[in-house]
């Protein structure tokens, strides 16, 4: 066979294999490191359901809008050795009925992920696979979520905030129901962060 050919042979099987991994959708293949990027979903079908009374109002909470991660102010006291054990910090979130809100980590990313998979595969998935961005998307106030905060319907999904290093800081954005985002500073096992 001629070089020619061979090098024509050896193209055509190139771009066959770029149209199967979906390289001819106008750029590169994704990496690892895009999926994490690109956000995931949470839903009214992947839910838990539990009441958590004053959730609100208590300052171990972070509150932004219609978004709760619970206990993510107070785990700034976790232990680091906790921290390390565990991969991460516990903070289960609440959205009011009807709200949507997308939690994204913009500083820390390359030791921090969100892992909100409600129970989707059994134990955690490697932590490279976890991605930094969750859209969380609340029942509707017809749909009946399980969960209430001093008897107003919210959603609830366990999960939490997996760290590869302990101590840590971390930087949040949210953005709720498309307002602009609301840049949000986390100490992990520390008593604070810049800017926190």
């Amino acid at each position: 066979m001629s070089p020619v050919l061979t090098d024509a042979l050896c193209w055509m099987a190139a771009l066959s294999l770029a149209g199967v991994l979906g390289c001819d959708r106008g750029g590169p293949p994704r990496s690892p490191a895009d999926a994490a990027d690109a956000p995931a979903r949470a839903t009214c079908a992947s839910r838990s359901a539990a009441p958590f009374p004053g959730a609100f109002t208590n300052p171990a909470n972070l509150v932004a809008g219609p978004l709760v991660l619970v206990g993510a102010r107070g785990a700034r006291y976790a232990h680091p050795d906790l921290i390390r054990r565990f991969g991460g910090v516990k903070s289960p979130v609440l959205v009011r009925a009807g709200h949507t809100v997308t939690v994204r980590i913009v500083r820390g990313a390359q030791h921090s992920r969100l892992d909100y998979h409600a129970g989707a595969t059994a134990g955690h998935p490697a932590f490279r696979s976890l991605p930094r961005s969750v859209r969380f998307v609340a029942c509707r106030d017809d749909e009946r979520s399980g969960s209430n905060v001093d008897g107003r319907p919210v959603t609830f999904w366990s999960g939490f905030i997996a760290l590869s290093r302990a101590p840590a800081c971390v930087l949040l954005e949210i953005t709720a129901d498309g307002a602009p985002p609301r840049e949000v500073p986390l100490a992990f096992g520390r008593r604070s962060c810049p800017g926190a």
